[in-house]
């Protein structure tokens, strides 16, 4: 089965990569949607020919592979819609549109966050209460959210699809928004040292910033406020909380 979803994920990819990146929009985002859907398809008729051997690899079939596919299929579908309201709709109804989908998908993130929290700091310990389903289902719907098939596995790779969503949502409300002329911004920490060193050790365990090409280190990072920030952070330890309790944090302030 690996061998199966390896390559068609491969296939997968060189068939969205056959899509001209010319096509206008709307067009293109709903070749992907087909192109996707087969994939998905040809996924559960072999699962259905094909039946995972053991829970092991049912639990790696749901908590990644088929994520894997599926939040593609999600996500070209909202930004199928989104194109569409952009062209259908006058800038004030796009406008309240975006925001309404920030809410939609932030609601969405909040309701199912013991999951996704679960899936982004690698956790195992229940794996079998999550990915283990009793079957799959004889409808005729795509993939649906019953007792038979994998339900936290659609809800997973609906948050996947989220998370690159809301990236394209913040891009739209930006270029909404008017530049400043002769403005510049400057931002002052309002945190505490400790809060401060906090966001150093959670930035630095999860990769948020580079340095000469390379992931950053708590020291880098630390220096760096101090020089940007003007905040004296001299005889902190860093290491000490460089905890998934702390990656949570930073990670929960996405959907707050």
């Amino acid at each position: 089965m690996e061998t199966l979803v390896m390559k068609l994920q491969a296939d997968l990819q060189s068939k969205l990569d056959l899509i001209d990146p010319d096509t206008s929009p709307v067009k293109g985002y709903d070749k992907k949607i087909k192109v996707v859907r087969d994939a998905v398809l040809r996924l559960k008729e072999e699962l259905t020919l094909h039946p995972l051997p053991d829970k092991s690899m049912e639990i790696q079939f749901f908590k990644e592979w088929l994520p894997s596919i599926y939040k593609q299929y999600v996500l070209f579908g909202c930004l199928y819609k989104l194109e569409f309201n952009r062209i259908m709709q006058s800038n004030e109804m796009f406008a309240a549109y975006l925001e309404s989908e920030t809410i939609r998908i932030t609601d969405f993130m909040r309701d199912h966050q013991d999951l996704y929290f679960y899936y982004i700091l690698g956790e195992t310990n229940r794996d079998e209460q999550y990915f283990v389903r009793m079957g799959l289902s004889d409808g005729s719907e795509l993939l649906r959210y019953d007792t038979h098939f994998c339900e936290a596995s659609l809800i997973l790779s609906q948050m996947l699809a989220n998370v690159a969503y809301k990236t394209a949502l913040d891009a739209e409300s930006r270029s909404e928004e008017k530049p400043l002329v002769n403005e510049g911004i400057t931002l002052d920490w309002a945190g505490t040292k400790a809060e401060a060193v906090e966001f150093i050790a959670a930035a630095a365990s999860i990769g948020l910033y580079k340095c000469n090409g390379q992931p950053a280190t708590a020291e880098q990072i630390k220096r760096w406020m101090e020089e940007k920030q003007g905040i004296d952070l001299k005889g902190l330890p860093l290491s000490t909380i460089t905890t998934a309790t702390v990656r949570k944090r930073l990670l929960l302030s996405w959907i707050k």
